[in-house]
C-alpha cells in the first residue's frame, strides 16, 4: 500500500511511502501546487494505478498551526493545504491532516530516507 505525505508551503515536499516495501518510492519539492498535483498523478498513473479515479490511497496533509502576524508565506501555506485537502476530497481519496509536532519523532528516521530534502523530510 501506498502513503502519500504532503508538507505545504511556500515550497511543498512530497513523499510516497510503500508500506510493503517499507521504502519512499518517489519525493521531490515543488512551490507550484498545480505541478504538486500533476506530478503525483503522472507517477501514481505510471506505476500504481489505472487511472487518477482509483485513488484508494491514504492522503497525509501537514496542518499548519499559526500564530501572531500572518505572513505572506503563512498565506501561501495555507491556501496549499486548503487546495490539496480539497482536491483530495473531491477525488474521494482518504485524506488525513497531520499536526506537525507528529513528526518530530521520526525526523532523524526520515531524514536517513531522504537526505537532500528539507520540505520532503517534512512530509514523511
Amino acid at each position: 500500500m501506498l502513503i502519500i505525505a504532503i508538507d505545504p508551503g511556500v515550497t511543498t515536499g512530497v513523499a510516497i511511502w510503500d508500506t510493503t516495501a517499507k521504502a519512499v518510492v518517489f519525493s521531490f519539492e515543488e512551490t507550484s501546487a498545480i505541478v504538486v498535483i500533476r506530478r503525483i498523478e503522472d507517477f501514481l498513473t505510471h506505476k500504481y494505478l489505472t487511472s487518477v479515479d482509483d485513488y484508494d490511497i491514504p492522503i497525509v496533509i501537514e496542518d499548519f498551526i499559526g500564530a501572531g502576524m500572518r505572513t505572506r508565506e503563512a498565506t501561501d501555506t495555507l491556501m496549499k493545504l486548503g487546495f490539496f485537502w480539497y482536491y483530495y476530497l473531491y477525488r474521494n481519496a482518504r485524506v488525513v491532516k497531520r499536526v506537525p509536532q507528529a513528526r518530530n519523532a521520526y525526523k532523524s528516521q526520515a531524514r536517513a530516507l531522504l537526505p537532500d530534502g528539507h520540505h520532503t523530510v517534512d512530509a514523511l
